[in-house]
């Protein structure tokens, strides 16, 4: 959920990763989000206790999930 909503904030709201990092609910302070480049494309990893997930973006379709 916060790679995905990180995801979001950068590529298609353009807005700053301070930003989008302050606008995490409350309980999903503790995960981390860096931006990072997945097979050429922007993306975002999240690290949380358990899992590490990653959303990429693609124009036109905004960001999603990956397995």
């Amino acid at each position: 959920m916060v790679a995905h909503q990180i995801c979001s904030c950068l590529c298609v709201s353009k807005r700053e990763l301070q930003s989008c990092l302050d606008d995490r609910w409350l309980n999903m302070q503790s995960i981390g989000a860096e931006p990072i480049q997945l097979d050429g494309v922007p993306a975002v990893e999240a690290n949380g206790f358990i899992a590490t997930r990653t959303a990429s973006y693609e124009a036109g379709f905004g960001c999603t999930l990956q397995n």
